[in-house]
């Protein structure tokens, strides 16, 4: 047990160094992520206080709650925060956005009387009477603000990606990893939170919650922390994402007129001569310089007169690229993959499912059908 200690001791002192640090570093980038540091930091703080200051504390003053981690209620606020902060560039707080940090105030004033008069006191005395009711109302209480703001993270991340999907041509690296292993912190929490709820209704004396607390979020700091530090954001321009949630114009539905017209037959040609998606890293603001059209102009014919988005109109050219590079005998010795990153994409899930989705087959059964 001692070797175990050792190594539990190891992993959650260093979760407690390892986070304000990671926090430094982050300072120290461009753009600022505050609610992400915000998140780091707040991690690290369980983390102490569960392994340090309850440690020290609990002989003084025996918790009510069974483990009493007031920072955890900022956990989801701050995520939401952070997700807001990325699909609308927004920084600073209002009055209004206070109301979120509700739960973690009234928490943390709850212990106020606590330490100032300690244990004798008729306060004290009803909530450690109701321990295991008390403790099981506010993990309750925490699992349905945890659902609340998944529920809210989820809603902006998928707007976020369709915006993503308007201005860039390969965004699978920020959607498919960043954000989804960021939901999964979620969801871990979540059911973290509904193990400990279910062992705190079955037996109420077990003693090594706060130790447990520790060990779970030491593990988040790290996972946060390097997500944090190896991330790519994408930057949204939100004037040009306004512009595609107007209402499209009717001439949508009405025969094309001359100068949209002769738009298409340049960008298209344009795409033909130039090759631009081949570029893997191609976003609508380089296209829309490249062709002499400014990114509302460009946006607006993809959308309103191609019929598609940004996304879907570079990939589909990818995807004829590829299918021309098949039919070539001196490609036919290259693997799939090597094709796709041939032609302009960086991911095989992407490539994969985009050629399915334009061809109704996968790229092997459709290079089957060459032979």
């Amino acid at each position: 047990m001692s070797f175990i200690n050792t190594i539990l001791s190891i992993i959650i002192q260093g979760a407690i160094a390892i986070g304000p640090f990671a926090a430094f570093l982050l300072v120290k980038r461009k753009p600022r992520q505050p609610y992400l540091i915000s998140i780091i930091l707040c991690l690290s703080l369980i983390v102490s206080h569960s392994y340090y200051v309850r440690g020290v504390v609990g002989h003084l003053i025996e918790s009510p709650f069974i483990i009493a981690e007031p920072f955890i209620f900022l956990i989801s606020p701050l995520l939401y925060f952070y997700f807001s902060n990325i699909a609308s560039k927004k920084q600073k707080l209002v009055w209004s956005d206070l109301k979120h940090l509700l739960p973690f105030v009234v928490f943390f004033v709850s212990f106020i009387p606590i330490a100032l008069h300690g244990q004798s006191t008729l306060y004290y005395d009803f909530l450690y009477s109701n321990k295991i009711v008390m403790t099981s109302i506010l993990w309750i209480i925490l699992v349905f603000q945890f659902l609340y703001y998944y529920s809210k993270i989820y809603k902006i991340n998928k707007a976020y990606t369709l915006r993503l999907a308007e201005q860039h041509s390969n965004y699978e690296q920020y959607d498919a990893s960043w954000v989804r292993l960021f939901l999964l912190l979620f969801i871990a929490i979540l059911a973290f939170v509904s193990v400990v709820l279910f062992v705190f209704l079955h037996n109420s004396n077990f003693s090594n919650f706060s130790t447990v607390v520790a060990l779970f979020f030491s593990l988040q700091v790290y996972f946060v922390a390097y997500k944090g530090l190896t991330q790519k954001t994408f930057i949204i321009d939100n004037e040009v994402s306004n512009q595609l949630e107007k209402p499209a114009k009717e001439s949508t539905e009405m025969a094309l007129d001359k100068k949209q017209t002769d738009e298409k037959v340049m960008l298209e040609k344009f795409m033909l001569d130039k090759n631009p998606y081949l570029n893997p890293e191609l976003t609508l603001t380089d296209l829309a310089s490249q062709i002499g059209m400014s990114r509302n102009e460009l946006s607006g014919l993809i959308n309103n007169v191609i019929g598609s988005n940004f996304y879907l109109f570079v990939n589909g050219y990818r995807i004829d690229h590829v299918k021309h590079l098949m039919q070539k005998d001196k490609h036919m010795q290259f693997t799939l993959l090597a094709l796709a990153y041939e032609s302009g994409f960086n991911s095989k899930s992407t490539f994969n499912a985009i050629f399915k989705k334009f061809t109704g087959l996968t790229p092997s059964e459709y290079r089957k059908t060459l032979q």
